[in-house]
């Protein structure tokens, strides 16, 4: 039997294989996504038996938007007691990002299991749904965690998307402004009101709300700069929307969104005989995703394709119902000078 003194000292050293990657957790905690990609690459050429250092660097590159790295790894090391739900989330995120969002909700189902009903991942779960267009998971998801908690940050998020689905302006406003005097800046709060204000069909103000003055916090949520780039875009600002999206791109893989919002941009620029071939490409890929059906649509309408008529009915299958009409994507109007008053 050891002593007291070595059985202490064997406890404080423990085995190579167990020593978490403290320097590399730590940089995922502040969102230093690509030291904590190297911290974990190293340890894992060390242990490269030991799944913590993997599983630590598919999350890295998840938050560096590198999912066509990180969701093979993820997958790989599912099964592992390391695939907590902070994994999981991170995991059900990317699987989004790439398309897969019927994979990327189970994803988030289960993150919400192994949080204990946390209210992140709920509210990550909720979100992804409204994104997907599922409006009867996104009501059912949002009124356990409103119920459960009411006045949280979550709740009061998902209270204002569930107003903003229902219609109701002031309930939104409320919900976020309480949102936001509880807790400051809140990206998702900025697209919910971008969204509202694109679908009355002022893109200029929509611009105006996801620019903001808090642009480290904007960077937390890579969907803003791309629903920048498509408000610049639909108020006639090509050539700024064009910068967004390639300043935003760089060291990034492109998100199914961001490469959707890119093939309008590109039309608007190069013509849409020159996007449509490749737009044709994604809606091979991805023929259930709404923006991406709606980029296939624009295209063809504004090039005078058949096909914008069975494009569109294919669109309002899939988007939320009453919500974001196509018509929305096309150019403001030129503006006709007004008449002279001179005789």
């Amino acid at each position: 039997m050891p002593t007291p003194l070595l059985l202490l000292l064997t406890l404080a050293l423990p085995s190579a294989e167990a020593v978490p990657d403290l320097r590399g957790q730590a940089h995922l905690e502040r969102r230093q996504f690509r030291m904590a990609a190297e911290s974990f690459r190293k340890a894992s050429a060390e242990r490269p038996d030991d799944p913590e250092p993997r599983l630590g660097l598919a999350r890295a590159w998840a938050g560096l938007e590198w999912c066509g790295r990180a969701v093979p790894l993820f997958e790989e090391l599912r099964d592992s007691s390391f695939y907590g739900h902070r994994a999981a989330m991170d995991h059900g995120a990317c699987l989004a990002a790439i398309g897969r969002n019927a994979e990327g909700i189970e994803v988030l189902e289960e993150a919400v299991l192994l949080s204990g009903n946390g209210s992140g991942a709920i509210v990550q779960l909720a979100w992804e749904a409204l994104k997907g267009a599922d409006e009867p998971l996104f009501r059912a998801v949002a009124s356990q965690l409103i119920e459960a908690e009411p006045g949280s940050a979550g709740a009061l998020l998902l209270e204002g998307a569930r107003c903003w689905l229902d219609g109701d302006p002031d309930g939104q406003e409320a919900a976020l402004q309480a949102l936001r005097s509880l807790q400051g800046h809140s990206p998702q709060a900025d697209l919910l009101d971008a969204w509202a204000a694109l679908e009355l069909g002022e893109p200029a103000r929509a611009a105006e709300i996801l620019r903001g003055e808090d642009r480290l916090n904007r960077m937390r949520l890579p969907e803003v700069a791309v629903w920048l780039a498509e408000a610049n875009r639909r108020d006639g600002n090509t050539e700024i929307a064009h910068t967004i999206l390639n300043q935003q791109s760089r060291g990034r893989e492109s998100s199914v969104l961001r490469g959707a919002i890119l093939l309008r941009v590109r039309a608007d620029r190069e013509g849409f005989a020159a996007a449509r071939p490749d737009a044709l490409r994604l809606l091979d890929a991805h023929p259930d995703q709404p923006e991406v059906v709606a980029t296939a649509w624009y295209i063809a309408m504004r090039g005078g394709d058949d096909s914008a008529s069975g494009l569109r009915q294919r669109y309002e299958r899939l988007a939320l119902p009453d919500r974001a009409p196509l018509d929305l994507l096309l150019p403001p109007p030129p503006v006709t000078p007004a008449p002279s008053e001179a005789p």
